[in-house]
């Protein structure tokens, strides 16, 4: 294993990069520098998405040339030959969703054998990965299917020589000796601002429709909990722009409504949030969210930046409400502020 170890992060290694979302495509981006990866291919699996062009939109920026495959074009896995070597000279893959079956195809199926995977982060996900908390499907069908080609898989890898399951490249230092860790600076993405001066508030939005339903709170909850923050904020920071940035799937109208109330700038953006700030003139003075992986990003791009992760608390027991919790109380350990609301 030692020297599978120094293999699966050697520099210069022809690589495929699977990757379905920003975050994942920022990780990989900073893998193609860091490694020195001259020979890559660049797939992006998705399934129809309107957010997809945030993803085109980083590409293009860093001018990543790729190929898509969308989850309809797949097929059943079982279609493809995935026992036999590729000839393309790819000795490694760094797959962005440690659970995707698809993606581990893809990868199965365009790798040489005696070749490693790489897990790119995938944002909260991997954080409750190295936190403890497996993935477990919905229903008992999804669950058995999934452990079926999981094991599937281990036949492979092992007939293949392909080690997977064991590498990690992620900004989060959290250390669990179930995975060998490097760790993702991010650095492509972080530039030094000429001006220190510190301007504008931001609250990322979030999903709310899905968020209310994983985190067990109402709407009427989260408006009155929007209310009282751009109140307040509002009110402190006369002299100060605020901004709400709304997520690129949420369906509310409250945000917008509650935007024009209290003079709060509703401001759409069709690219990443990292992205998007990244290339402000002027460093943030506060950001918000809703335990979005974005705000350890943001830390990370702007350390002099309070940023304030709101968090409902829960009467109700259940996995995810557990999950939520672990994700928010990394973020505290990180230097992100928490502000906590009874629901």
């Amino acid at each position: 294993m030692s020297n599978t170890i120094r293999r699966c992060f050697i520099d210069s290694t022809p690589s495929i990069f699977l990757v379905c979302s920003p975050l994942q495509a920022m990780c990989a981006i900073n893998a193609i520098k860091e490694f020195k990866i001259h020979i890559y291919k660049f797939i992006l699996v998705l399934v129809k998405d309107k957010r997809n062009q945030q993803l085109f939109t980083l590409l293009a920026q860093y001018h990543i040339q790729y190929e898509i495959i969308y989850s309809f074009q797949l097929g059943k896995f079982e279609k493809y030959n995935i026992f036999k070597a590729n000839n393309e000279g790819y000795k490694r893959a760094f797959i962005g969703d440690m659970r995707s079956l698809m993606m581990h195809t893809i990868a199965f199926k365009k790798l040489q054998n005696n070749s490693d995977i790489v897990y790119l982060d995938d944002g909260n996900d991997t954080i409750s990965l190295l936190k403890g908390m497996k993935y477990s499907p919905n229903g008992v069908y999804e669950k058995i299917r999934y452990k079926f080609i999981k094991k599937y898989f281990a036949i492979i890898g092992k007939s293949r020589k392909i080690t997977f399951g064991k590498f990690l490249y992620t900004i989060y230092d959290i250390p669990n000796d179930n995975y060998v860790i490097r760790l993702n600076n991010l650095d492509t993405f972080i530039k030094e601002k000429k001006s220190c001066a510190q301007n504008g508030i931001y609250i990322i939005g979030t999903n709310f429709s899905m968020y209310c339903q994983e985190g067990f709170v109402s709407k009427d909850v989260c408006k009155q909990q929007m209310e009282k923050l751009f109140c307040c904020l509002t009110s402190e920071n006369k002299d100060t722009n605020i901004y709400y940035i709304p997520h690129g799937r949420d369906i509310e109208t409250f945000p917008i409504e509650l935007c024009r109330k209290y003079s709060v700038i509703y401001h759409p953006v069709d690219i990443s949030v990292e992205l998007y700030m990244k290339d402000l003139e002027q460093v943030p003075l506060e950001i918000y969210g809703y335990t979005s992986s974005a705000l350890v990003n943001l830390k990370m791009m702007f350390p002099t930046t309070r940023i304030v992760d709101m968090v409902f608390d829960v009467v109700t027991k259940s996995r995810k409400g557990d999950e939520i919790k672990l994700i928010s109380d990394y973020y505290k350990t990180i230097g992100i502020q928490q502000l906590r609301y009874h629901s």
